[in-house]
């Protein structure tokens, strides 16, 4: 029994598209916790008789929460925002003059389009999840590409296709308060893949256009989050090297999907060279989209059943949990970095805002702070967007223990934004003096639930599922960022290893005492050590032509003409540069790996070499 038990739960992990989620039901099957269904918590929560409103009927519910859903941009951002003035200002006005226009697709297109989709088995209104659709899709790709088709040269998109189906979500607070709840947004299957034929089209256009901000980083391909962090951070590190006090100002916006003005939205897209069909068909997407909210409960007779409140129109806002969503949203916001004041740096993650603001005066950055702040107040006001300055805070950046900062005043508006010690940054919890500690012990509570799952789940699995457990659980968290924050201290990082040892111990079943060095070579698992320097190292192989080399230094050849030149500066701080310690460590590869010119297979080499090593410290990388 326990070997088919075994092979069962190996099938399901190894097929599972969600690692995390697949373990964590396993286990809790294994140690007897119930799984609660959250809505129907949710009915009894809003039934109970309080100061606030209370409904006894779970429609009722239903029905209250889609309304409060569809009608808070109108009641809470619009009265605060203005949208008057033309969107032109913020459009690249190099785009003038381009047209899109989408091409139909084939047959052999629509089939890599539908099975490029993960197995999701969530379903809108029309309960058919994209894996039955995957299975079926050889007997109805012909229809599919002809009512698509038809769809792009009719410039209209189906009407029962823009209907969603919400589902409230706690967050944190008063449970009877419905504004302490997110709409978790489920569209129709066949809905994502019409709008994924339009999205492949349209991002292919955005970027060859070169429409789209250099530093927007959010939803791109060629483009990530952790880049988005190298490029913000070594502004930073550069600006206080060069003597400057600089602060850093991390911007939330309220609803800022849901607020999106869909006459300024397609204003935008004309400019930008949507016309024509083109134009009619994101016209026909946006308007007239419909939603619903579905909440699942326990009747009287203890059967589960699905209530469901009426369909309401919505009126702002790109589609949340759609594929086109997102995109529309970085074409909306085309055109903001643009009007900040140099040498002040924007860096956008979708409707993540972050502004650097470096002065040698601390009174003139005070300055520069509100001129600033004050025009990306103003245009975002322009957009229906809405500014939290009660969630917007700033950092002071500086490399001595001293903070010559503590004395600033930063405002927005009529609001005096809060300093802090730490700040999440695009899922890094980023610190004034770069140190990473708040952020190291984030990581290794994470593993620590992850060593939890692999001893509960080593009971009962392989090696190789264990493996995948390790990568989901523990690899997963540690690699996030790690050439950002890798620059931490050497005791942070042991602190890693030594969970990463622990996990070894716990896949191959070994005593405590245990020495795992060989065994981290024979799972071909990287410790954080090495798994730092390799990501560094490919982020220099990959802009590679955009450094200086010896080289081109001097008049004459030299031996090390193609070694990457460091650059001068001051501070100690200056070597917590990605780049710098990058340099560093491509300039110590052995010639055979460094001089590949293949980017894949230079990787390949590279990770290998890495694996091998399996080093406890930085310095055990150049003692080799």
């Amino acid at each position: 029994m326990l070997t088919v038990k075994k092979n069962f739960y190996d099938n399901l992990v190894r097929k599972s598209d969600n690692v995390c989620k697949t373990t964590w039901q396993i286990i809790n099957k294994e140690v007897g916790n119930k799984n609660k269904n959250y809505d129907e918590n949710l009915i009894k929560t809003m039934s109970k008789p309080t100061n606030c409103n209370s409904f006894s009927d779970p429609r009722e519910i239903c029905q209250q929460f889609n309304n409060f859903f569809t009608t808070m941009v109108d009641k809470i951002i619009v009265p605060l925002t203005n949208v008057k003035e033309s969107t032109a200002s913020l459009v690249n006005p190099m785009t003038s003059g381009i047209t899109f226009s989408p091409k139909q697709i084939d047959e052999c297109q629509l089939d890599k389009i539908i099975t490029s989709f993960k197995n999701k088995y969530s379903s809108g209104w029309d309960d058919i999840p994209m894996p039955i659709i995957k299975l079926a899709r050889l007997y109805c790709l012909k229809p599919l590409v002809h009512v698509i088709n038809s769809s792009l040269i009719t410039g209209i998109f189906p009407e029962k296709l823009k209907i969603s189906k919400l589902r409230p979500i706690f967050k944190s607070g008063e449970p009877q308060d419905f504004s302490n709840y997110r709409p978790l947004s489920i569209l129709p299957s066949f809905s994502k893949i019409y709008e994924k034929v339009m999205s492949l089209q349209l991002s292919n256009f955005l970027e060859e256009h070169r429409v789209l901000d250099e530093e927007q980083y959010g939803f791109r391909e060629g483009k990530s989050v952790v880049e988005a962090g190298i490029d913000f951070i070594e502004s930073i590190i550069e600006s206080v090297d060069s003597g400057e006090k600089v602060i850093g100002i991390f911007m939330d916006l309220t609803k800022a999907f849901d607020s999106v003005s869909h006459r300024l939205l397609l204003d935008m897209l004309s400019i930008l060279g949507v016309k024509s069909r083109s134009f009619k068909w994101f016209e026909s997407y946006l308007t007239n989209r419909k939603q619903y909210v579905e909440v699942c409960h326990l009747n009287d007779f203890n059967q589960f059943i699905n209530s469901v409140s009426s369909t309401n129109i919505v009126k702002h806002g790109v589609p949340q949990g759609s594929i086109l969503g997102p995109l529309l949203f970085l074409i909306y916001l085309t055109g903001l970095p643009s009007i900040i004041n140099q040498p002040s740096k924007m860096c956008l993650y979708a409707d993540d805002i972050s502004i650097k603001i470096p002065n040698k005066c601390i009174r003139q950055l005070e300055i520069s702070s509100f001129i600033n702040l004050s025009k990306i107040v103003q245009n975002l006001h322009n957009l229906n967007l809405l500014p939290n300055s009660s969630k917007t805070k700033y950092l002071s950046f500086y490399a001595s223990n001293k903070n010559t900062l503590s004395s600033t005043n930063i405002c927005m508006g009529e609001s005096i934004l809060e300093e802090v010690e730490t700040m999440k940054f695009l899922g890094l919890n980023i610190d004034s003096r770069l140190n990473w500690n708040t952020h190291v012990n984030q990581i290794c509570k994470k593993i620590s639930s992850g060593l939890y799952a692999l001893r509960t789940m080593s009971s009962f699995s392989n090696q190789e599922t264990l493996k995948k457990i390790y990568y989901a659980f523990i690899e997963s968290h540690i690699s996030f960022g790690l050439c950002l924050y890798g620059c931490t201290s050497a005791e942070n990082l042991n602190n890693i290893l030594l969970l990463q040892k622990r996990a070894i111990r716990i896949m191959l079943k070994l005593r405590w005492q245990d020495s795992v060095k060989e065994h981290f070579r024979g799972l071909r698992i990287m410790t954080v050590h090495s798994l730092y320097i390799y990501q560094l190292i490919v982020h220099i192989k990959t802009n590679y032509n955009n450094l200086t080399k010896l080289g081109a230094l001097h008049k004459y050849s030299t031996r090390g003409s193609n070694i990457i030149a460091f650059e001068r500066h001051r501070l100690q701080f200056y070597t917590k540069k990605p780049s710098y310690a990058g340099i560093q460590f491509f300039n110590h590869l052995p010639s055979s790996i460094k001089h590949l010119t293949e980017l894949r297979g230079f990787k390949k080499d590279l990770k290998e070499f890495m694996i091998q090593k399996a080093i406890y410290s930085i310095d055990e990388f150049f003692e080799t």
